[in-house]
This record gives C-alpha cells, sequence and structure tokens, in this order.
C-alpha cells in the first residue's frame, strides 16, 4: 500500500483475526499478540464490534501493558463485571488491562531519578544470567523476589520509603534501598482482579511494543522499521514478568514483519522462560502505513498543512494519507522482506511495469 486509511487498516487485519487468532482460540489455545497501536486497535474493534463513530483516540493503547481478553463457548467476549477496578477497564473494551495505565512510566521515572545516586549500582533484575539452567533462573528469580519481600516486610512504615527530599546527607543510596522501592512494589496492589484464574480458559492477550526512538520525537513510524530504545526494552521485559507473575501460559505468539514488535515479543518471552513458543510473523498485523508522513514530525506536518488536515490524516476514519511515491525508501515494494516473502501484498501494476523497463536497460 502507497498509504492506509484506519478502515483500510481494520480491512487487512480481518483474515488475520478470523482465519488464524480465532481459529487458535476456538482450539483452546492462548495467544499473545504484540503488535502496534492501530493494528491493535483494529484488532479489538473486530472483536468487539466497536462501531466507526467511536474515535480511536478513545481505545487506549499504551505500550508495553497486556490487555487480557476472555471469551465465553460461543467466542463472544466476556464484558468485565463490576468487582474490576475502574483503571483497568475501557468503557468500549471487553478487555481488561494487568495493571494501570501510566504506572509503568511512573516507576520507571522514579528508579532512572534514582540509578545515578546509587554507588556502584547494578540492578539485581536486570543481571540475570544468559546461561542458567531454566531451573537455575527459576531459582534466581525466586531468590530475588523473595530478597525484595523481606525488605519490605522490614520496611513497612512510610518513613522508611525512598524519597529523593529524604536522601542521607551525601545525596547516595544504597541498592537494597532502590529495590525496596522497585516496581514490584506497585504491583502487589495493583495486579488484575481475579487474574490468578484468567489463565485456565483460552485468552488472547494483545500488548503494544515497547517506546522507539520515533515515539519520543514525535515521528510517524508506520512501516519503518525503527528499534527500541532502552525504556522500550524495559517495557517489554516487565511485561513479560507481569504475566509469569498473573500465571499466564501461551502456546502461541503472533506479531508483525517489524523489529520493534519482534523484539518485545522475545523480551517478554525471556522474561516468561518460554522462548520455545512458535512465533508468526505476519504483515497483516503491521502498523498502520502513513504514505509519505512516514518518518516525518507530527508537529511539522501540523504546522505546514494545518490542524485540520493533519487530525483529518491521523484520525479519520476512512481518510488516507498522502501516498508515497514508489521510488521512496518507505515504499514497500522496495523492501525485500515484502517483495521476496509476502504473496498477498498487491504492488501496483505501473509500478512494476516502470520497474521491469527498468531492470532490461
Amino acid at each position: 500500500p502507497v498509504g492506509e486509511s484506519l478502515q483500510d487498516c481494520i480491512d487487512r487485519i480481518r483474515p488475520a483475526w478470523e482465519d488464524k487468532i480465532l481459529t487458535e482460540l476456538e482450539a483452546g489455545h492462548n495467544v499473545m499478540v504484540v503488535s502496534h497501536r492501530n493494528a491493535l486497535r483494529g484488532l479489538m474493534r473486530l472483536i468487539d464490534g466497536i462501531e466507526n463513530n467511536v474515535m480511536n483516540d478513545e481505545i487506549e493503547m499504551p505500550a508495553g501493558v497486556p490487555i487480557v481478553y476472555n471469551f465465553d463457548k460461543s467466542m463472544n467476549p466476556i464484558r468485565p463485571d463490576d468487582s474490576s477496578q475502574s483503571f483497568h477497564q475501557q468503557l468500549n473494551i471487553s478487555g481488561l488491562f494487568l495493571e494501570e495505565p501510566g504506572l509503568l512510566k511512573k516507576v520507571f521515572d522514579k528508579e532512572f531519578q534514582l540509578r545515578p545516586k546509587v554507588e556502584g549500582y547494578s540492578s539485581i533484575l536486570e543481571s540475570r544470567p544468559k546461561d542458567l539452567s531454566p531451573l537455575e533462573r527459576t531459582l534466581t528469580e525466586l531468590n530475588i523476589e523473595r530478597t525484595i519481600d523481606d525488605d519490605k516486610n522490614e520496611n513497612t512504615s512510610k518513613s522508611n520509603r525512598i524519597d529523593e527530599d529524604t536522601a542521607g546527607e551525601n545525596g547516595n543510596i544504597s541498592s537494597s534501598d532502590l529495590q525496596r522501592n522497585s516496581r514490584y512494589d506497585f504491583y502487589n496492589n495493583d495486579i488484575l482482579p481475579g487474574s490468578s484464574l484468567v489463565c485456565k480458559d483460552p485468552v488472547i492477550v494483545m500488548i503494544r511494543h515497547g517506546e522507539t526512538g520515533f515515539n519520543k520525537l514525535g515521528l510517524f513510524t508506520g512501516w519503518n522499521d525503527v528499534a527500541l530504545t532502552q525504556e522500550g526494552v524495559d517495557q517489554a521485559k516487565e511485561a513479560g514478568r507481569l504475566l509469569k507473575k498473573n500465571g499466564f501460559e501461551f502456546d502461541v505468539v503472533y506479531t508483525s514483519w517489524l523489529s520493534r514488535a519482534i523484539e518485545t515479543a522475545w523480551h517478554i518471552m525471556d522474561q516468561m522462560q518460554s522462548i520455545y513458543l512458535p512465533v508468526i510473523k505476519s504483515w497483516r498485523l503491521n502498523e498502520r502505513m502513513y504514505g509519505d508522513l512516514t518518518s516525518k514530525s507530527k508537529k511539522m506536518i501540523s504546522r505546514i498543512h494545518g490542524s485540520e488536515q493533519f487530525k483529518a490524516w491521523r484520525r479519520g476514519y476512512k481518510i488516507k494519507p498522502p501516498p508515497v511515491s514508489s521510488f521512496d525508501t518507505n515504499y514497500p515494494g522496495n523492501d525485500k522482506r515484502y517483495v521476496k516473502y509476502l504473496k498477498d501484498l498487491r504492488i501496483s501494476f505501473s509500478d512494476s511495469l516502470i520497474r521491469t523497463i527498468d531492470k532490461r536497460k
């Protein structure tokens, strides 16, 4: 495609849902889908039957936060009951967040602020050796959690919690203090209600890839194949730890053809000690193709074309962005993964003709 509307994005996702993912769920399999904001929004629209008049902005999809869908015997999504905490729900969505949206960012921000003040800091949550056997890794992680829990039990009063304003006279903080204020403190209170039972029936868990440099810079990413930032890697690892802590086990993983989603999936599987899972990659789970807007600044586009046109391109359900040139590096026909391996991706006739003539020169 030279550019996609939101409707186009949903239409290309539909076969992946109906022919692949839904079939897995009907067979009783637990499915994890690691993809992109607009692709996952499209998938949720298909599952929940969300009308076109519901804006995409009303469907929240934060990076690295798992969203869990349960289904009844007829494969209809089960709406959460009133006992669920409000921050785990969205108005039009049957799926539930595994943690409060925005909570991970608060934890990461706090940890990054504290790291420079820790002399010789080396987080035990990130220093797990890669050459351990599964048994050794499990025992190591169990010991880490016990250490953190022991520290917490010894420091239950608020006065013992770390605060930058109440740090020691030299401004230094010990590694054990930092571990006590790790993200596990938040998970103990904010785990999805009833989540210990959620993995016994077929479920689909959707996760948006971790943060990228384009996300931080406010650029249209689309099909541009950019890598995760370190914070994006941390988000992916935390998603894996959270899923493992809640007892999830998967049978198959679906992801896109873009590195940021694939890398996120691998970090999640690594944390869950399930890197053996089959991973099915599909271009149909790619992000929306932003055409000639790809790699350009959102603020710049808004200034040049005006806020109304910018909103129409970004949020218009059937409005496509300006088409990308077939000779642009962002055109899928110039990417060997789409040219060589995909058979159901339409390349323009005029482009094929021009290239054929050019090769015969």
